[in-house]
């Protein structure tokens, strides 16, 4: 199941006391706000909220010490990098469809 986050729950971690704010927040950092099917509950998911989150951070830090100040673990890019799984096939046609010259670098 993939985490979330409601909007009043995001206001709170924001420091917002209005719902419109968060929106706003949303809107402008590209975060599709979701609410389920017949249900006037809004909410985000997380992992995107988050991304967004540090990225500002990120960003005020890059500004404020420098670019060669900034220790490892605000890298975001590792971050983003080690969240990604890697395909590995797992059937004998996936593999030689795989080996083929056409995804093989020459």
């Amino acid at each position: 199941m993939i985490p979330k986050i409601n909007i009043k729950e995001a206001a709170k971690e924001l420091g917002y006391k209005d719902c419109r704010s968060v929106k706003r927040w949303c809107n402008n950092h590209n975060i599709k706000i979701l609410s389920d099917i017949g249900s006037n509950r809004q909410y985000i998911l997380k992992e995107e909220f988050e991304t967004s989150r540090d990225k500002e951070s990120l960003k005020y830090i890059k500004q404020k010490y420098g670019i060669d100040k900034i220790p490892k673990t605000f890298n975001l890019e590792n971050k983003i990098n080690n969240q990604r799984i890697k395909y590995i096939p797992q059937g004998k046609s996936e593999k030689e469809f795989l080996a083929s010259s056409i995804f093989t670098k020459n």
